[in-house]
């Protein structure tokens, strides 16, 4: 069994795969909430505590786990493969989905909606350090919903 390297996470395994459960591992969340990767090779729903405006996913080469590097020091294992995903509209953090969570039962997790970038390739945004320097080199084209405050953040306001 691998070493679990990533906090507070949830390691996302094949749809197909009826084990699911490991030390700390779970299969794809099957609610309403959490963060849905639209397409690609990662496609599926997500339970994360964060929601950037770019992601990285991950999937196994050997046994087909699929992951969200959410977390700020989270990184790929060698047996990975990465790939880019961006978000196709607004997105509610952890902490606001907390808050709205205090009127809303149960209170939900990071949420948003993502398409695969297939003109990016992950593999070059493998290191941290490659991975936010082209973050905070990309133009964002959309607004983030704040649902605390009820405005919208200007696309360069918001960061990965």
């Amino acid at each position: 069994m691998d070493e679990l390297r990533r906090e507070g996470k949830v390691v996302v395994q094949s749809s197909t795969d009826p084990g699911g459960e490991e030390a700390g591992r779970a299969t794809m969340t099957r609610s309403k909430g959490g963060v849905v990767l639209l397409d690609g090779p990662a496609a599926g729903r997500y339970s994360v505590g964060r929601a950037p405006h770019w992601l990285r996913a991950v999937v196994s080469r050997t046994d087909g786990t699929r992951d969200l590097l959410d977390q700020l020091h989270d990184t790929p294992r060698p047996v990975e493969a990465v790939y880019v995903y961006e978000t196709a509209g607004p997105t509610w953090s952890a902490e606001s989905a907390r808050l709205m969570g205090m009127i809303i039962c149960p209170p939900p997790g990071a949420m948003g909606e993502y398409r695969h970038r297939a003109d990016v390739d992950g593999e070059a945004l493998r290191e941290t350090a490659a991975w936010r320097s082209w973050c905070r080199a990309q133009p964002l084209d959309h607004e983030s919903y704040d649902p605390l405050t009820g405005r919208t953040v200007p696309a360069g306001e918001v960061s990965a």
